[in-house]
């Protein structure tokens, strides 16, 4: 796991200084080495802080080359089957130098061009230069694992891990994107390909981006397919399952430092526990982190499969006085607006984990692949409702008992009926949040669009959405919010449940295999039904939800000063009139969405003007 930069630029725009310092903010994904290569006409730059997992030995520093040094690489990830990889690319003639998975990816560009990427079964990022053919060309892993990020204004391109390193690239065209944070305010993240700013995008998930004198139109590699899905019988899905289940885990225990696992106690985590306790050598280390409330905290159960199945096991407890403290935090982490509180256990958890260990294993993933959020079983059961789109949305701003139920019944659409259970602010509230102008700019506006993009009318309601969240929800938020809050302190995450195989054999199954009699992940709590507990197993999801209620009113006097006149009434993005006489009496959520980009916002206010300090 490590930090990635590239850049292409007049000799004369950017200095290896320069790019030193851009490469260095990402010392945190990659504090145990850094290396660096300038390309032999000067135009190009590759960077990299390296977090050693693979092969430890001064052999694994990055940039790789080939043979005759006519490609390079930076990379960001794993790949899991590098070793089978390796001995058909050796069989090829191909020669290797180090241990690691990234040189396997320079050979494997050299000897299948861009198709490389079909061969690889990981999470990855990567940057390859060509100089033969004077190119670059980027690739993402299917599922959005790993992120990437590029700029391009006419004469520089650059490439990162992080906005941060873009970012500080000199002479950078960072005007916001307005649209971008509007969308913000409905999905509480950025939707890809959008950032922030206009001219900073994320390469999506599955895709791949070459660059030659100016970036091509990205390409897809990888999606899933609904023609052939399979028609097993019950207990041969369960059993299949089970085996490919172990199969990942095994496969991502890899490693050249010890793994442990983020224990939160579910079905998901508890299973990736359970095959990893299978195939560790030594005792397996689990952390959980819990609150102070009780009515948030699910330690007890970590605690329990911890036991069941003998593992080292340390947690910690969240109490609400850090809620606040996380603020600024936040806003650096995630270098545009990120509402997800979740976030802030997620920090805790890689934290209490790294003092441990290097590498850990995660369930994330597991409520898209196999039917696990309440939502999509509330989400079947209100079809059943009477339905009035006629009458209208009333453009009200408040979290009263039967606001989302009348916004669900007046829903123009299924699609909006959903946006109507997960958005964090109504397409009506937000016009009263916006300040005038930019209310009136964005008032045709599309609020639904990302979600329109990847709503299939074609699948049943269940695996509907269940790929509307595997497109969306989980690459723009669940995974970005592990990436950055494990990289922030030096941790490896691998959410084992995305094996992309393990992804195309959940959404292979036909309607109802995942959702049965009221009961989500039936074909994921059948499988595993013989190897963890019945509490476990039976018990009900809880979220890893922060305990807003006992921390708002404790608060409340800071939460005032800091927006009613902060950045974003100042550039002109939120109404004061509005934010003092509704927002302050919102809920928790709500509140937390417009801290943290006021916090975003004053971060980069200062950032500007010591660039600007700096000439």
């Amino acid at each position: 796991m490590c930090g990635i930069l590239a850049t292409y630029a007049p000799v004369n725009r950017l200095s290896p200084e320069a790019f030193g310092v851009m490469r260095d903010t990402l010392f945190h994904r990659g504090p145990d080495d850094y290396g660096f290569y300038r390309s032999q006409d000067g135009r190009t730059m590759l960077g990299h802080r390296r977090l050693t997992i693979i092969d430890l030995s001064e052999a694994g520093r990055q940039p790789l080359h080939n043979e005759d040094k006519t490609i390079w690489v930076v990379f960001n990830g794993e790949i899991y089957n590098f070793q089978s990889l390796r001995s058909e690319l050796e069989r090829a003639g191909h020669t290797f130098v180090s241990n690691t998975d990234t040189e396997v990816i320079v050979h494997a560009y050299e000897a299948w061009g861009d198709d490389c990427v079909q061969r690889f079964n990981g999470m990855f990022a990567f940057v390859v230069l060509d100089e033969r053919r004077n190119r670059l060309f980027l690739a993402r892993d299917r599922l959005g694992i790993k992120p990437l990020f590029y700029y391009w204004d006419g004469t520089c391109f650059a490439i990162a891990s992080e906005i941060k390193a873009i970012r500080a690239l000199p002479k950078i065209d960072a005007e916001f994107d307005m649209a971008g944070l509007s969308d913000y305010l409905t999905y509480g993240y950025i939707p890809a390909p959008k950032t922030a700013y206009k001219r900073i995008r994320k390469l999506l998930p599955g895709h791949t981006l070459s660059f030659e004198g100016r970036p091509q139109a990205s390409k897809p590699y990888w999606q899933l397919s609904f023609e052939n899905r399979l028609e097993l019988l019950n207990g041969d899905a369960k059993h299949l399952l089970s085996r490919k289940l172990e199969t990942a885990v095994e496969a991502q225990m890899v490693s050249d430092v010890p793994v442990g696992v983020l224990l939160s106690g579910g079905i998901d985590s508890s299973t990736v526990t359970y095959f990893a306790k299978q195939h560790s050598n030594n005792g397996l280390i689990t952390c959980s982190v819990g609150f102070d409330d009780e009515k948030h905290s699910e330690t007890q159960y970590a605690k329990l499969i911890a036991e069941h199945l003998s593992t080292q096991y340390f947690e910690a407890t969240i109490g609400s006085d850090s809620v606040m403290n996380s603020l600024q935090r936040t806003a650096w982490m995630y270098d545009e607006p990120y509402a997800d509180s979740s976030a802030m256990p997620t920090y805790e958890v890689c934290r209490l984990a790294r003092r441990q260990i290097k590498v850990a294993l995660s369930g994330d993933g597991g409520d898209e692949v196999f039917c696990g959020y309440r939502r999509f079983a509330t989400f079947e059961a209100r079809q059943a409702w009477p339905r009035a789109p006629w009458l209208g949305v009333p453009a009200i701003f408040h979290d009263r008992k039967g606001y989302g139920t009348f916004r669900f019944m007046t829903a123009a659409s299924e699609l909006e009926q959903y946006g109507s259970m997960v958005d964090y602010f109504s397409p009506s509230e937000k016009r009263q949040l916006l300040d005038g102008d930019l209310a009136r700019e964005l008032g045709e506006y599309d609020d639904y669009w990302y979600f329109r993009q990847h709503w299939r009318e074609d699948l049943d309601v269940m695996t509907r959405l269940q790929y509307l969240d595997l497109k969306t929800y989980l690459p723009d938020d669940i995974l970005t919010k592990v990436d950055r809050a494990s990289m922030a302190v030096s941790l490896e995450v691998r959410p084992a449940l995305l094996d992309h195989e393990i992804v195309e054999f959940g959404f292979s199954m036909p309607a109802g295999v995942h959702y049965q009699k009221g009961h989500l992940k039936h074909l994921l709590k059948q499988s595993m039904e013989e190897k963890l507990p019945d509490a476990i197993i039976h018990r009900g999801k809880k979220g890893f939800s922060v305990p807003w209620q006992s921390w708002v009113e404790p608060n409340r006097e800071f939460i005032e000063g800091f927006l009613i006149n902060g950045e974003a009434v100042k550039q002109g993005l939120l109404n004061q009139k509005f934010l003092t006489n509704k927002l302050l009496h919102a809920s928790g959520a709500k509140i937390w969405t417009i801290l943290v980009l006021e916090q975003w916002l004053r971060n980069e206010s200062q950032f500007v003007y010591q660039e600007r300090l700096n000439g």
